[in-house]
C-alpha cells in the first residue's frame, strides 16, 4: 500500500504546462483510492480502473497521458493489458507498472511487453508521482528546455541549430556544445576549466 501522505507546495500534474491525466488500474480498493486522492490533490486527473477489461475499454476510447497498472489484476492480467494496448491498439501511452512482484523476472517481461517504468509495493506515493510526471514530461518532449537565447541568438537544442535573427550559423558540434553551455548563464564570465568539461 502507498505510503507518505504528506502534501507539498509542488503540483507535478501541472508542471508541463497542462493537467496530466492518469488511468489507475488497481483491484486493490485501498491502494486505488490512496493513489486517486493523493495525485489529485497535486493535479493530476485520475481515472480509475479495477480490472484488465475495464483498462482495455477505456484505453480504447479515452486519451491517457499515463497508466498506472498493477500486474495481478482479474478478467485481464497486467501484462495482457500491456500486449493489447501495444500490439493491439497500437497505443504508445507511457505505463508505470505498480505491482507486488519483485523478480527480476516479472520486470523483464513488463518491459518486454512495452512498459515504461517499474515501481515495486509497497511505494510511496509521492515517488508514484514524481514518476509519472517524468514519463508525461519525456512523452511530450519537455524533459529539457527547447531553445536558449540572447539578444537576438537563439540555440533550438532539439533541431540542433543556432540562428543570429533569420541568419542560421555554421557551426561545429564542438562549438555547439561551448555555445550552449554559455547560453544556459548569459552575462555570466565562465571559468576555462567549465568550458573545458563541456568538451
Amino acid at each position: 500500500m502507498g505510503t507518505d501522505r504528506t502534501r507539498d507546495a509542488r503540483s507535478p500534474g501541472t508542471e508541463t504546462g497542462g493537467a496530466c491525466r492518469v488511468l489507475v488500474v488497481e483491484d486493490d480498493g485501498t491502494i486505488a483510492a490512496n493513489l486517486h486522492e493523493y495525485l489529485e490533490a497535486r493535479g493530476f486527473i485520475v481515472d480509475l480502473a479495477r480490472d484488465g477489461a475495464a483498462a482495455i475499454a477505456r484505453l480504447g476510447t479515452e486519451t491517457y497521458d499515463v497508466v498506472v497498472l498493477d500486474l495481478g489484476l482479474p478478467r485481464l492480467t497486467g501484462q495482457e493489458v500491456l500486449e493489447r494496448l501495444r500490439r493491439r491498439l497500437g497505443i504508445a501511452t507511457p505505463v508505470l507498472v505498480l505491482t507486488a512482484r519483485g523478480a527480476l523476472g516479472d520486470k523483464l517481461d513488463a518491459f518486454g511487453l512495452g512498459a515504461d517504468d517499474y515501481l515495486v509495493k509497497p511505494f510511496a506515493l509521492a515517488e508514484v508521482a514524481v514518476r509519472i510526471a517524468a514519463l508525461h514530461r519525456r512523452a511530450i518532449g519537455a524533459t529539457v528546455e527547447e531553445a536558449l537565447c540572447a539578444g537576438p541568438l537563439r540555440l533550438d537544442r532539439r533541431a540542433h541549430e543556432a540562428r543570429v535573427g533569420e541568419r542560421a550559423l555554421r557551426l561545429t558540434p564542438m562549438s555547439m556544445r561551448l555555445l550552449e553551455r554559455l547560453l544556459r548563464d548569459p552575462g555570466r564570465v565562465v571559468p576555462r576549466g567549465e568550458l573545458e568539461a563541456t568538451l
